[in-house]
């Protein structure tokens, strides 16, 4: 038996994701390992009180600051465990290592963190490169060192104890190495500004939305001509009959009457039905059951979901690599691109699934109207009856989903952020969020499934 390509193709895909899964890990753990032989620079800004170079006040400089090129190596000043791997305001991407007894340091301005919250270090290891992030005017490395959390002079501990050269005596990019790095530019992609709601999609479907409204205008008042021919043409041929047999049977004729005031009111004032009845019933329940004011304008604003996703991501959506170290940078690098792209790809998916549903309702209510003259058609009537039945559907799906999308966001929201270059706990959060996603939709279509046959 012969397996089609389409087998073949989805093994090599996995076979080439677990390589580069398996990759990844090895060169971060080979990267964060790594030795430095010593570490110094000059200090450009003592520890004391100054005069703030961004805002202009007097404030207290609470580290050192060293003039280092960006992409510097940085290492742990003494063995310890990492507490804080991320950015944090003002400092940028930061590392704070705690060394025991209430002794920590804070390495601020990061270009790139390269180890995670309780990950142990050794002393001299490879922790972070410097950079030019958060309140800083240009590229060095802010060092701080704490006691019980209050600042002291670091100079004696990172000099004295760490053993660092903080008098200029050490090139820490001296050398080819260092020449090379300032030759070649690191490669980055900022993702930051494709996470937000999409507005074209957006505007297309309010555009979509609009179109349907329109097409209903000019469906009413046809849909009314169809009737009233359709009530003329029923009660001549009941007039026929009357005049055969003989006889005005007032028992067939009232109904006739009432059920064709009733259809032709219902026409009439079919539009102020859906914007009375349909859509405020849809924002009211989906409210009360999410906990959230939904409208249908809100509804297709997914700033909630984005912003979730963000906050998690916030660490993970700026990757870089310098290429003088690619040889243990590239492959991370490159996953990090790929989740970031799978994530986009869910979020664009779940807005699209959202969007039909609301088209759809928009549809289904609009041309509902449809329904009310096949009633009068003899051996299909039935099936204007069923119209009412699928309006009733489709507006419980969208309620429906809107429950599952708030659940879904609840959910994510119970993730905590992800430290930089953390590609293991990425590749966790890009799976929790497809079968999250997934299981919102399956299940949303399972019960849509399940009540329309109810109906």
């Amino acid at each position: 038996m012969v397996l089609p390509m389409k087998h073949y193709f989805k093994k090599i895909l996995l076979f080439f994701a677990l390589i580069c899964f398996g990759l990844g890990l090895g060169m971060q753990t080979i990267e964060a390992n790594e030795i430095l032989p010593k570490f110094g620079g000059t200090v450009t800004s003592e520890f004391g009180w100054r005069i703030h170079p961004i805002y202009g006040t007097r404030r207290l400089h609470a580290g050192l600051d060293i003039g280092l090129d960006e992409g510097t190596k940085v290492p742990a000043a003494l063995d310890g465990t990492v507490v804080v791997a991320g950015w944090i305001s003002g400092y940028g991407y930061a590392v704070v290592i705690d060394y025991g007894n209430g002794i920590t340091s804070l390495y601020g301005h990061l270009s790139e963190v390269l180890v995670t919250p309780g990950q142990h270090v050794k002393k001299l290891e490879l922790v972070a490169y410097s950079g030019n992030t958060g309140g800083s005017t240009g590229p060095h490395l802010h060092a701080e060192y704490r006691v019980n959390g209050e600042p002291q002079d670091p100079r004696p501990f990172y000099q004295g104890v760490a053993g660092w050269d903080l008098d200029g005596g050490y090139n820490p990019e001296g050398g080819f190495g260092g020449t090379l790095r300032k030759i070649i530019p690191k490669i980055d992609f900022d993702y930051t500004k494709y996470f937000s709601p999409s507005e074209k999609l957006l505007e297309a479907t309010h555009k979509i939305i609009e179109v349907i409204k329109n097409s209903f205008d000019r469906w009413q008042p046809a849909i009314l001509n169809l009737l009233y021919a359709l009530m003329v043409i029923d009660l001549a041929w009941f007039a026929c009959q009357c005049a055969l047999k003989g006889e005005l049977p007032f028992t067939e004729l009232f109904p006739k009457i009432i059920r064709y005031g009733f259809f032709i009111t219902l026409a009439k004032e079919w539009k102020k039905i859906i914007d009375t009845l349909f859509i405020p019933f849809f924002e009211n329940v989906s409210s009360t059951m999410t906990g959230n004011q939904h409208t249908v304008e809100t509804f297709l604003n997914f700033s909630t979901l984005y912003d979730t996703v963000k906050h998690i991501m916030a660490n993970n959506m700026h990757p870089e690599v310098n290429l003088v170290e690619a040889w243990y940078q590239m492959f991370p690098f490159i996953i990090l691109n790929i989740l970031n792209w799978v994530i986009l790809f869910i979020i664009i998916g779940l807005m699209l699934w959202v969007m039909y549903k609301v088209v759809a309702f928009y549809m289904v209510c609009s041309f509902g109207i449809l329904g009310i003259p096949i009633n009068f058609i003899p051996k299909i009537g039935n099936r204007g009856n069923m119209m009412i039945g699928v309006i009733i559907s489709t507006l419980f799906d969208l309620i429906l989903t809107a429950i599952l999308l708030n659940l879904l966001n609840s959910q994510l929201q119970t993730l905590g952020v992800i430290s930089a270059n953390n590609v293991p706990d990425v590749f966790m959060f890009v799976g929790v969020f497809f079968f999250l996603a997934l299981f919102t939709t399956k299940l949303s279509e399972a019960c849509s499934n399940f009540f329309s046959g109810l109906l």
